[in-house]
């Protein structure tokens, strides 16, 4: 499995059993996939990074997980606030719970029982905050 691009990325699965595939995951704007994981009870592919919008020009992290045949999507949300988001991790849990892990400069990022209950600072790409955000198998926080 390889990842890779700037403003789009290419996922390829090979096997020494066969079922080889690959696809190329793009928007409409700069996309950028930042990491890829493998949700081991459903086998499929998980990514993670960061996708700048034409609306605002910000950045919002996303993920998205593909189906084991790599021909669709299980689903794919972006995850953010009014600054740049962006996902730089993830991994997936025996449940196929997703864990990301990123940096923020929103001060409505959207939390639940934060452990930092502050925006801390900072703004632009690369500053502000850390983040680990939990998303079930069904992609809902």
């Amino acid at each position: 499995t390889a990842f890779g691009g700037t403003s789009s990325g290419r996922i390829l699965k090979t096997t020494n059993a066969g079922g080889n595939w690959n696809t190329v995951y793009y928007t409409t704007t700069n996309t950028g996939i930042r990491a890829l994981a493998t949700d081991a009870a459903a086998p499929a592919k998980v990514v993670a990074g960061v996708d700048s919008t034409s609306v605002s020009m910000s950045n919002d992290a996303f993920v998205t997980k593909l189906s084991p045949s790599g021909s669709g999507l299980v689903y794919s949300t972006f995850i953010g606030g009014v600054g740049d988001d962006q996902a730089n991790g993830i991994t997936i849990d025996g449940s196929g719970n997703a864990y990301l892990a990123g940096l923020t400069s929103s001060s409505d990022y959207p939390t639940v029982s934060a452990a930092q209950n502050t925006f801390g600072g900072g703004s632009g790409q690369n500053c502000g905050d850390a983040f680990i955000t939990k998303l079930n198998s069904s992609a809902s926080a």
